[in-house]
């Protein structure tokens, strides 16, 4: 009974973290977003800046479904969720081995931002195990 409750809260937590990131999404388009497609646009650039903007919007748009999902908990969230972070954990790991040889020629750049990639990367290989852990898929079973 402590463990469902303990997962229950940490499931609340991770549906306000997604409300929170589709609000981060949808103000950083309607805001450096926009500056930043207007500008190259006006630059004679191409359309794909405002392409772009559409894509994030759309991003922030499933980001909020799948926090709403994780709210009345759907067992497609936490499928959506467990392929989000499977993704992210693996690109990122990716990305720190072939970026590897640079943490030996500059170390101080390497520090500026490996730890901040390596610290992400370790957040997702968590989620996936809490979401493939057996209360939780209980707790998505019943709904």
């Amino acid at each position: 009974m402590k463990n469902i409750t303990v997962c229950n809260i940490l499931l609340n937590i991770i549906g306000i973290i997604a409300f929170l990131a589709a609000v981060f999404i949808w103000f950083w388009v309607g805001t450096v977003g926009l500056y930043i497609a207007s500008y190259s646009h006006q630059m004679n650039k191409e359309i794909w800046s405002f392409f772009m903007l559409g894509i994030g919007i759309i991003i922030g748009g499933i980001v909020i479904k799948i926090g709403i999902g994780i709210f009345r908990r759907k067992r497609w969230s936490r499928k959506a969720l467990l392929i989000f972070w499977s993704l992210v954990s693996i690109g990122i790991v990716g990305y720190i081995l072939l970026n590897i040889q640079d943490a030996f020629t500059d170390i101080e750049e390497w520090l500026d931002e490996g730890p901040i990639w390596l610290l992400i990367a370790i957040i997702g290989i968590l989620h996936v195990v809490f979401l493939n852990s057996s209360t939780v898929k209980e707790l998505f079973n019943n709904k």
